[in-house]
């Protein structure tokens, strides 16, 4: 089977990582300040000092912090699974297979964790407001 217009596995990785980085420096930029104590990594970071007045920041964070984690999450899944179908007498048969590398699954693991913390942070954020 040939692999027309597909990333190698390394391509995928680093394509991830880049699509992670920004939800990966806002969460750990806020936990170093708000949890830690230290706010070099925040400070310089020039766009969150000044959230509340920034309309495009409030555009542009969803689609840079959860799409380009969920991209990541999805670019490297599919670097690492391959999904089949076949169809037998009365049943369809479906295989799953996943071949682990070392660096797809790292961003994989990243992603994950990144995606809950960004989850929880949704809930905290937004808890006074629901109740």
């Amino acid at each position: 089977m040939m692999n027309v217009g597909r990333l190698s596995d390394r391509s995928s990785a680093a394509v991830g990582l880049v699509l992670l980085l920004p939800a990966l420096m806002f969460v750990t930029s806020n936990i170093l300040k708000y949890e830690l104590g230290m706010p070099f990594l925040y400070e310089h970071l020039g766009f969150f000092s000044n959230v509340q007045s920034s309309t495009i920041y409030d555009f542009l964070s969803p689609l840079l912090f959860l799409g380009g984690t969920a991209g990541a999450l999805a670019l490297n899944l599919l670097s690492t699974t391959q999904i089949s179908l076949a169809r037998e007498v009365d049943s369809v048969v479906g295989v799953v297979r996943f071949r682990p590398k070392p660096f797809n699954v790292s961003i994989i693991v990243s992603t994950v964790l990144v995606l809950g913390m960004l989850v929880l942070y949704l809930i905290v954020e937004n808890a006074q407001h629901l109740a």
